[in-house]
């Protein structure tokens, strides 16, 4: 038993040792999409999307925004793709025919999540001051009304009175 596992980390030795050579490192990026009907339904634009852009790398994600009021697409869909130099080949289609459709291409630069340290110390009643009295008036009612004893048929004996 152990001698397998010996030989098993032999083995995992071993890949480990040359996958440094053979890796290549691959970079995901984001563009947007624009130029296309909006009246088109998603399913097939996603699959255009898909299509127009597998060349440039692997497709990781195609999001196309939908303004649901309006029952329409919205001017601009998101697609990632993940591979080398994927942004640049993704570019060098801008101008390009989309079956019956002229995409326009921009990279959409990346986004950054910053902390804001401030907001820790600061209590509800500072962030929202008109949804914090709301709150307490909420509270002050649902209090006030759990105070009160009897059941529903004392209450309309007192009103008969």
């Amino acid at each position: 038993m152990e001698e397998s596992a010996i030989k098993g980390l032999k083995l995992l030795e071993f890949n480990d040792s040359g996958a440094d050579s053979q890796t290549h490192s691959s970079t995901s990026t984001a563009i947007s999409v624009e130029g296309y009907n909006t009246t088109l339904k998603e399913y097939p634009l996603r699959l255009a999307l898909a299509k127009h852009f597998a060349s440039c790398g692997k497709i990781t994600q195609i999001y196309v925004p939908r303004d649901f009021k309006k029952k329409l697409l919205k001017r601009a869909s998101f697609v990632w793709i993940e591979g080398d130099d994927a942004e640049e080949k993704a570019l060098q289609l801008s101008g390009t025919d989309v079956g019956g459709w002229t995409a326009i291409v921009k990279p959409v630069p990346s986004q950054k999540i910053f902390y804001d340290d401030s907001w820790s110390a600061a209590t509800p009643e500072a962030i929202c001051p008109q949804a914090f009295s709301l709150l307490l008036l909420l509270l002050t009612v649902t209090v006030v009304g759990a105070s009160v004893t009897g059941t529903r048929e004392s209450w309309d004996d007192n009103d008969n009175n």
